[in-house]
């Protein structure tokens, strides 16, 4: 799951060097990757929580996907804040791409806890 998250992060890179490179230059490049990174440390910290309650009854294993979700929340606003007011990267890039991770991230991580759900209820007695 976490490896399938950090190809994802690397991916949304990959796909973003470009057009982040042409509109902000090396600036941006730089807040791009702060941006991904606080998204992928963020969905990493949250998927903790959920991964943990997958095997738990249905009351315990919401619990622990919402802790998650707020973990990924909190984890994400804190950092960009942090990123911001140091003032050592583009603050266009970084909020932007600092938003994007988090969507795709989510996306990502809500199928893989999805599918993993399936596959524990299917295997549980």
């Amino acid at each position: 799951m976490a490896a399938m998250t950090i190809g994802v992060a690397v991916a949304l890179l990959a796909l973003g060097y470009l057009p982040t490179r042409t509109v902000s230059g090396p600036d941006g490049l730089a807040g791009m990757g702060a941006g991904v990174g606080i998204a992928l440390l963020a969905a990493l910290a949250g998927l903790i929580p959920s991964i943990a309650a997958l095997r738990r009854p249905v009351r315990e294993r919401l619990t622990g996907i919402l802790l998650g979700m707020a973990i990924r929340f909190a984890l994400t606003i804190g950092l960009l804040l942090v990123a911001l007011f140091s003032g050592l990267h583009a603050k266009a890039a970084l909020v932007l791409w600092a938003g994007i991770g988090y969507v795709v991230l989510v996306g990502t991580d809500t199928a893989g806890i999805v599918w993993l759900t399936k596959r524990c209820t299917r295997t549980s007695p």
